[in-house]
């Protein structure tokens, strides 16, 4: 199919996938990291099976819960299909690889980068009868972004990719990569073969716009695995993107300050978690891993977010002041002019307030018999001097 087809099949089936307004308001925080992307990567399974005992394919009216309701004016009173648990199934994966495949030869990496998460969330549903197509949404994600960070001739489509890529490796930080990797190679090559078995698969009902896409990807995953591993390319992306971030100045100091709050709130989960001792009283790899991953973009955040704001501080011009009749002064400077003075002030208070509780952190620590190290203490000395300094300026 030509890609207008497949651009028009991924809009029609996206009603399947739709996330509602609770998840919504849930993402609000992540939103903010985003500069480039209008919002946080989302992906939702939007799919029940109906039978006699769930009557219902939307929302009921009271308290969220699922009743007979169906919309405004319409009630279903009985039900005249009884389909099975594993025709649902079958149906809902058949659907799910359709929509991953065609986001993919659309371009639309921002579902396949969030669909790893969802679907490998033991909470959801679907968990349990998707584990092979998590791996594919996550071969499918790094080889659209590979391929999409590549693009030279697009700069924007290079910074939207990297901004992807720097959420992709921050979500599964801590992950064991080689395995992903090789769970992931291995689904999306079965895709491509099953696909040229059958017409009825998804990657040969979309035809050339998948394959050629899948061919370039492919050309370019083998030039970048040639020199490194996939996941230090990850990391490459990331701080390129948070490098560019720091590039822009003012420009990206908000997205700078809500990525180095949600990286905060990152670390301090992971701290807690590996304090908890397992039964055989280690320390459980997984908050250690995730700790490895998250501090050296937090540093990274935390130095362009100041070089963000010294950039600002630096470029913003004295107030211009009149006095008035009683003898005050009065501002001339646009709304904007202030509204920008507002979020470098906002930026700093914020690094210091982190800086302060790390500090505290490292306090309390050692009155717990836990020294920190020496570069642990060099940091956060640091983080004062520099935000203090901020500060003054």
């Amino acid at each position: 199919q030509n890609d207008d087809a497949v651009a028009a099949a991924r809009i029609a089936l996206a009603p399947l996938f739709k996330v509602d307004s609770n998840a919504h308001a849930a993402m609000k925080d992540k939103d903010a990291c985003f500069k480039y992307n209008e919002q946080a990567p989302r992906f939702n399974i939007w799919m029940w099976e109906i039978d006699d005992y769930n009557l219902s394919v939307g929302r009921g009216v009271g308290g969220g819960k699922r009743g007979s309701y169906i919309g405004s004016s319409f009630r279903l009173h009985t039900v005249g299909v009884n389909e099975s648990g594993r025709k649902f199934v079958a149906a809902s994966r058949k659907a799910t690889r359709l929509y991953l495949c065609l986001c993919f030869a659309a371009g639309d990496l921002a579902p396949l980068v969030a669909a790893p998460g969802y679907i490998g969330d033991e909470r959801h549903k679907h968990a349990r009868s998707m584990p092979d197509l998590r791996a594919l949404a996550f071969a499918l994600a790094q080889r659209g972004l590979v391929l999409a960070a590549s693009n030279s001739e697009d700069s924007e489509s290079v910074r939207r990719a990297s901004e992807l890529g720097y959420w992709m490796w921050v979500e599964n930080a801590g992950l064991p990569w080689d395995e992903l990797n090789r769970d992931g190679t291995m689904e999306y090559h079965l895709e491509l073969r099953l696909g040229e078995e059958d017409p009825e698969e998804p990657s040969a009902l979309i035809g050339e716009s998948f394959l050629s896409k899948a061919k370039a990807a492919d050309a370019q995953l083998a030039k970048v695995l040639a020199s490194t591993r996939l996941e230090r390319e990850f990391e490459r992306m990331a701080l390129n993107h948070v490098s560019s971030l720091a590039r822009e100045g003012l420009g990206g100091i908000r997205c700078l300050k809500n990525m180095h709050a949600d990286l905060a709130r990152r670390v301090d989960d992971a701290e807690r978690a590996s304090r908890v001792r397992t039964r055989g009283g280690g320390v459980p790899a997984a908050p250690l891993a995730q700790l490895k991953t998250l501090a050296p973009i937090r540093a990274a955040v935390f130095a362009s977010c100041v070089a963000a704001t010294q950039s600002a501080v630096a470029s913003f011009a004295p107030l211009e002041e009149t006095p008035n009749y009683d003898g005050a002064q009065t501002t001339h400077d646009t709304n904007d002019a202030l509204d920008a003075r507002r979020e470098v002030v906002d930026a700093a208070l914020r690094l210091r307030a982190d800086a302060e509780r790390r500090a505290a952190e490292l306090v309390r620590r050692q009155s717990h018999s836990q020294p920190p190290t020496n570069a642990d203490e060099d940091e956060v000395a640091n983080a004062m001097e520099v935000t203090g300094s901020l500060l003054v300026r």
